[in-house]
């Protein structure tokens, strides 16, 4: 097989995407700011080893704005992933305490 016929068989384009979005959230954009505004999160996050969040309200303030105004699917939106995943560390973060106290307890 020649050169020019690989070339005509391989697509020009193929389009992988660079991450994959998370699991679908039980919960909506508005339920998680009802949850922040109801019960705040820390000022500041260790998100990740390469994130670090220093002003909790202005992320969130941000995604709420992204999500707003994205257009496409939401399940699509980086900034809905950032939100979920965010939601999810703090909720974690929150319970934590209280497994470790009841575990220590005969």
């Amino acid at each position: 097989m020649s050169i020019n016929t690989l070339k005509k068989t391989i697509p020009k384009t193929t389009k992988i995407p660079d991450t994959i979005p998370p699991a679908p959230c039980p919960m909506t954009p508005d339920e998680i700011k009802r949850y922040f505004e109801a019960t705040p999160p820390p000022a500041e996050v260790d998100w990740k080893p390469w994130a670090k969040i220093t002003d909790s309200k202005v992320f969130l303030k941000s995604c709420y704005s992204t999500i707003h105004h994205y257009k496409g699917d939401l399940e699509m939106c980086p900034a809905w992933w950032h939100l979920k995943d965010f939601y999810m560390l703090v909720r974690r973060a929150s319970q934590q305490p209280k497994e470790e106290d009841q575990t220590q307890q005969p």
